[in-house]
């Protein structure tokens, strides 16, 4: 189950760093620490909500424990990304191929995204801390949940290509 104050959160950490770092690389110059704040407040963004997101899981039977070196790994994944997407978009502002390179930088942000998720989920261990409750959590089926679940996700990447092609 999640912990919707905690998933309210999470989307909000995103929502609010996106803003900010998106606002702070679209001015008509983007000098080294601009651009530099910018990525650190997306890269925290996008490890914000993530790891927010799964302080929000709450797998009966289980504890999170999480590998700090790893999860510093997926944090800096998820800055250089949006460093080169944020210098990539800025530099082709006023080529005759923007569209493209456009698309090529949604393209390469949406896998450091990705890079950096699987990377944060190598970071967890999920300890059992009652066989028993193991046992009895298997059994549930949950195929519907997920089902939904990629549903929504697939919702939201469709309308995201859709606004990245308006645009």
């Amino acid at each position: 189950s999640f912990d919707t104050s905690l998933t309210l959160t999470s989307y909000f950490i995103a929502f609010v760093a996106s803003t900010f770092a998106v606002w702070l690389t679209t001015r008509l110059t983007l000098p080294f620490p601009r651009l530099i704040l910018g990525s650190v407040l997306m890269g925290l963004g996008i490890s914000g909500m993530h790891y927010t997101g799964m302080l929000s899981l709450d797998v009966q039977g289980y504890e999170q424990r999480y590998e700090p070196l790893i999860v510093i790994c997926s944090v800096l994944v998820a800055i250089c990304g949006s460093c080169l997407a944020f210098w990539l978009t800025f530099k082709n502002k006023y080529s005759p191929k923007r569209n493209i390179m456009n698309a090529f930088v949604a393209v390469m942000l949406t896998f450091s995204i990705v890079a950096m998720h699987y990377i944060g989920m190598a970071a967890v261990d999920f300890v059992p801390l009652n066989s028993m409750d193991v046992l009895l959590a298997a059994q549930i089926n949950h195929n519907l949940l997920l089902f939904i679940v990629l549903f929504v996700t697939s919702l939201l990447l469709m309308a995201a290509f859709s606004v990245a092609v308006l645009e």
